[in-house]
């Protein structure tokens, strides 16, 4: 099975769904849900996508393998790819399946 937060933002997916999919989850791929753009380009706006709260559900299942962007890039990706992997490492990191509740 393959989770993407676009797709799981877009269609309002409910935590139970990405939930169910348990251990059966194989691959994640990641895009801000407005524009589809590299994860991060919104961080701290009101058009952000929650990644704590996606990355805190993945955790809850035991999820700890790839995570792919596919998105499209607001820059050129020498200027904002650094950008986005740090976002995604901090995010993940300070993500715990206890924030899930």
């Amino acid at each position: 099975m393959l989770v993407d937060s676009y797709h799981y933002g877009i269609e309002k997916e409910t935590d139970r769904a990405l939930l169910e999919l348990g251990d059966r989850l194989e691959h994640v791929h990641i895009a801000e849900l407005h524009d589809r753009n590299e994860p991060g380009k919104h961080d701290g706006s009101p058009q952000a996508f929650d990644f704590h709260h996606f990355f805190c559900l993945l955790k809850k299942i035991g999820y700890n393998d790839r995570i792919s962007i596919e998105a499209k890039w607001s820059a050129p990706i020498a200027q904002v790819g650094a950008a986005a992997a740090t976002f995604i490492r901090q995010t993940w990191d300070r993500a715990s399946a206890e924030d899930c509740g």
